[in-house]
């Protein structure tokens, strides 16, 4: 404490005693280690303004940079000194309350004493700021507790009392506003209805029929939120089911197509299906080790009560009740099977007009032979009559003009077996003699006799005609002429080259005086 107040400090007293604001003195080096209200609070300096600058300027002008320099400071002031500005003003009051009054002040302390004062009130407008602030920070802070702890309360009685009154009619009523405040019904909680395919309980215990599941509500959050489940078709269980009935189509097919192609015969119509036993046996021996035998039996009885449903599937029973399974698809035929099956559907489905077309375009082929044939035919006649007479005007030539032969005439046997020595077809050598026969004895030109000819009864025939027919020959040796007639007799038969070496020799063919 100080012994002896100045005037300065004097001022600052008469101040606070007539209700103006108080002169507070900042130190330059406050001591803050005394404040024990304010743990781990380091010392905050705070800037001092000397006066020492101001006097070589007016007064006025002083004044004014200083008010610039306090508002520029007001920010680092409220930040070092608030913590520690109530006890700071608390000290200087009780060292104020000792000074006694004394001589004026210089114009120099005036001005220092105003501005302090005016550090002062920043100070003071500062800390009442800040009490409104923390103030209002509390406030709101119980306020969102207490709204906390409702919600709260609010949802933990809100699970209870749904879980209570669960599904309709089998829990307990829910409550009612009886009052006024009808829209007070929609926050208390209502019944569930029961879920189809599922028998309800109270307090929403829930079990569904066989071949559901029960699947929760998304919004339950893992049964946090009371919300009513649904029963819905078991899917892995329907999967298992329909694996096990394709299977079982799949063989069924397979037989009835074996059966339709004549792979398999069976000896009844029973037979033709497939037994109940067997394809559970041929099944069971595919099943996998993780499934158990009672659940391969309910998977089985799903699975017959599909195939019952399926419309390809035929069932019969036997007199000893056994029971077989029949399929009437036939896709699972191969294709050789199904190509035969098919043509043969096709003939008979279009037999009249198949038969219809085969024999008009057999007839047409028939006619067609036979008329080429009578062509080739009177070909073949008309030349061998031409060799035939050549050969009969030959031999009268060398019977008279020659003197080389012995008779005139040549009999018709000897003459067929010369110019048909090409033709082994007995049956086609016929048909070619009878045809040259027929028109050589026409000629006018032959004659056509019985002779007895070496003890026997011949058929001869003797040219009587003129000879001209030898003299278109007559500038020809007798080999360019029998070259001339192998050639035209190979045309006239056909010309095979398998028939040549039937021929021992060339002279067979040539023309030669029989006698």
């Amino acid at each position: 404490m100080l012994d002896k107040a100045t005037p300065r400090q004097v001022d600052s007293s008469r101040r606070r005693t007539e209700g103006l604001p108080s002169v507070r003195r900042s130190p330059q080096t406050p001591d803050f280690d005394r404040v024990s209200p304010l743990p781990n609070l380091s010392p905050t300096p705070v800037k001092m303004v000397s006066i020492s600058k101001f006097k070589s300027l007016t007064p006025d002008r002083n004044i004014a940079n200083m008010h610039a320099e306090i508002d520029n400071n007001n920010d680092e002031i409220e930040r070092r000194i608030f913590g520690a500005h109530d006890v700071y003003i608390k000290e200087e009051d009780q060292s104020l309350d000792m000074l006694e009054p004394g001589e004026e002040f210089t114009p120099e302390e005036q001005l220092e004493v105003e501005i302090e004062d005016e550090n002062a009130n920043a100070v003071t407008k500062l800390a009442r700021r800040r009490g409104k602030s923390e103030l209002g920070t509390t406030l709101m802070s119980i306020l969102t507790t207490l709204f906390s702890i409702a919600i709260v309360a609010y949802a933990a009685w809100w699970r209870e009392e749904k879980i209570k009154v669960g599904y309709c009619g089998i829990g307990k009523p829910a409550i009612r506003n009886t009052g006024y405040l009808e829209w007070a019904d929609k926050l208390v909680p209502q019944c569930e209805t029961c879920p189809t395919h599922a028998v309800c309980r109270g307090r929403l215990n829930t079990d569904c029929y066989t071949d559901y599941v029960l699947v929760p509500h998304p919004f339950s959050l893992g049964g946090l939120i009371p919300l009513a489940p649904t029963c819905q078709p078991d899917s892995e269980k329907i999967r298992r089911v329909s694996v096990l009935s394709d299977a079982v189509i799949t063989k069924l097919r397979d037989r009835a197509a074996a059966i339709e192609c004549g792979y398999i015969k069976p000896a009844s119509e029973e037979e033709e299906g497939i037994s109940e036993k067997g394809i559970m046996d041929a099944l069971y021996e595919m099943k996998s080790p993780t499934l158990s035998d009672d659940q391969f039996r309910e998977l089985w009885n799903n699975a017959v009560q599909d195939l019952e449903n399926k419309d390809e599937v035929v069932t019969s029973m036997t007199s000893g009740g056994d029971r077989y399974f029949k399929s009437t698809d036939l896709s699972n035929i191969n294709w050789t099977c199904a190509i035969r099956k098919n043509t043969l559907a096709l003939l008979f489905r279009w037999k009249l007009e198949i038969l219809g077309v085969v024999t008009i375009i057999l007839a047409s082929l028939k006619i067609r032979s036979s008329m080429v044939r009578r062509q080739v035919y009177a070909r073949q006649v008309q030349r061998l009559v031409g060799i035939a007479l050549k050969r009969l005007a030959q031999q009268q030539r060398a019977y008279y003009n020659d003197r080389t032969a012995d008779i005139a005439y040549l009999p018709v046997n000897q003459l067929r077996d010369q110019i048909l020595s090409r033709e082994f077809d007995p049956e086609k050598r016929q048909t070619l003699w009878a045809g040259v026969a027929k028109v050589v004895e026409m000629n006018s030109n032959v004659r056509s006799t019985n002779v007895e000819h070496m003890g026997e009864i011949m058929r001869c025939w003797t040219w009587i005609g003129s000879s001209a027919l030898l003299d278109m020959d007559a500038g020809e040796e007798e080999g360019t002429a029998s070259q001339r007639d192998e050639a035209e007799l190979r045309s006239i038969m056909g010309g095979e080259e398998d028939k040549t070496e039937l021929v021992k020799s060339r002279e067979e063919l040539t023309p030669r005086i029989l006698y």
